[in-house]
């Protein structure tokens, strides 16, 4: 299921460009593989907290403690922090694919039955 956020471009008091965060889907936290949430330290992992807010989970590197992003409903962000988790988003969506395949393809080679005799 791809992310999908819906925005309203807008110009913030401060002249800045900016964007209202309207709505958004995104799969849960439970939804997710564990396998994909386990591995936040290296790619960014997103998902769905609560119904108002997506959460973005990273690291900037191996010694910092974990990033947490979450990005409200109706909440206003100015273009360029809204990029930045955009960016985010998008790298914790070939990290879900990514996962996905290797899943997959353990599934695929991984089936079967075995008897022992011993």
């Amino acid at each position: 299921m791809p992310i999908e956020i819906e925005t309203e471009k807008i110009v913030l008091g401060s002249g800045k460009r900016g964007r209202k965060i309207r709505s958004f889907k995104a799969l849960q936290e439970k939804e997710l593989p564990e396998l994909y949430k386990k591995n936040y330290g290296e790619r960014p992992v997103v998902f769905q907290h609560y119904t108002d807010s997506l959460r973005i989970m990273y690291k900037k590197s191996k010694t910092v403690p974990t990033n947490i992003l979450d990005m409200y409903k109706d909440a206003l962000y100015t273009e360029d922090d809204f990029q930045e988790m955009k960016e985010k988003i998008y790298q914790a969506g070939e990290h879900l694919r990514d996962v996905n395949r290797f899943l997959r393809k353990e599934r695929e080679s991984w089936s079967g039955f075995e008897t022992f005799v011993i």
